[in-house]
């Protein structure tokens, strides 16, 4: 008698694994939030990515702006459409969005 207790136990102890482990893998915590957090991480990658080049965009412009007034002079004046005493410049209106009506 003693073996088919034995037979029986493993059995018993092998079915509730095997349930443990297929709700493990459906469950709210199993595989479909793992691969969810595998999404969330690489979508936050690509925007940390993102910001990084317009950090260092930023900085470059910054460090052009340093080093170089005349630059730093245009882009105040295109900014404040200011002019020089005795300069003409011209300044271009921002182009319209691509969904906006054109002007007749």
């Amino acid at each position: 008698m003693r073996p088919i207790w034995k037979l029986l136990g493993w059995t018993v102890v092998t079915a509730l694994a095997g349930l443990y482990l297929v709700l493990l893998a459906t469950g709210p915590r199993g595989l479909p939030a793992l691969r969810q957090k595998q999404q969330l991480i690489a979508e936050k990658r690509r925007q940390l990515a993102e910001l990084t080049r317009d950090i260092e965009r930023r900085r470059e412009r910054v460090r052009l702006l340093r080093h170089n007034p005349e630059e730093l002079d245009l882009r105040i004046r295109e900014r404040l459409k200011l002019r020089k005493p005795g300069t003409a410049d011209l300044f271009y209106p921002d182009a319209p969005a691509a969904g906006a009506p054109k002007r007749p």
